[in-house]
């Protein structure tokens, strides 16, 4: 069975094209990634995501280039220490688990990786993470495809373009939305420019994952009454 991060890595290596060799590049924008766990939960524990419904969890926030490059683990002086977001921890373990068993070397690699690159706009690990949280808190994936009755079903199948269009519909932008080989709703990919402000994202996979399966997280419950009863490597990671 393919794990997860075998899932990234595959999509890694269908949507972009490579990093750049040079990290001391100025970046160009932001590429916001958060991921339905459902896909992956649903036949795999995964303990530390809570199971509360319909809500995406973070991916990460990867700075790029135009050309489809990017810059990765730009300063190695400056890795991931757990006490500099201290005060974040609760907010993390919520809305940016692992699906694995173990959140910090998640959230080590995502700052490693692509937050040491974004020092020019978040200059600290504590920015970073706390200006990641509250873009997803801003741009609630969840919400958007709500609003249009695109919800988790274990049966149902959406188009992708509906998707494309809930979000557009909210948020004003186009975004990329990503599948696994079996068609389940991976990621939703959202871009920003150096402000932090939402652009359209340029198709990157036309053909692919044309209808989509978004399925439930297990142990909960679907459609109106979940929204009542609610209130990881390669390029990829």
């Amino acid at each position: 069975m393919a794990s997860f991060t075998n899932v990234c890595l595959l999509l890694a290596a269908v949507f972009v094209i490579g990093v750049s060799a040079d990290s001391t590049r100025e970046f160009d924008y932001f590429m916001f990634v958060r991921q339905w766990a459902g896909s992956f939960c649903s036949s795999h524990a995964c303990p530390l995501v809570h199971k509360h419904g319909f809500r995406f969890t973070i991916h990460g926030l990867w700075p790029n280039y135009k050309d489809g490059t990017w810059p990765e683990f730009c300063d190695s002086d400056r890795t991931f220490d757990e006490e500099l977001v201290e005060d974040l921890l609760p907010q993390m373990d919520e809305a940016w688990p692992s699906v694995y068993d173990k959140n910090e070397p998640f959230w080590a690699h995502e700052w490693n990786k692509h937050g040491t690159c974004a020092l020019s706009v978040l200059p600290s690990e504590h920015k970073f993470f706390k200006t990641v949280l509250k873009l997803h808190w801003k741009y609630d994936l969840a919400a958007a495809l709500r609003a249009a009755d695109i919800t988790p079903s274990p049966t149902e199948t959406y188009h992708k373009s509906d998707l494309v269009a809930a979000i557009r519909d909210m948020y004003g932008v186009d975004s990329l939305v990503h599948c696994d080989a079996s068609g389940h709703l991976s990621e939703v990919w959202m871009c920003l420019d150096k402000e932090l402000q939402p652009f359209d994202c340029k198709e990157d996979s036309p053909g692919r994952c044309e209808r989509v399966k978004i399925p439930p997280m297990p142990n909960t419950i679907s459609g109106e009454e979940e929204e009542e009863g609610e209130e990881e490597e390669g390029r990829s990671a």
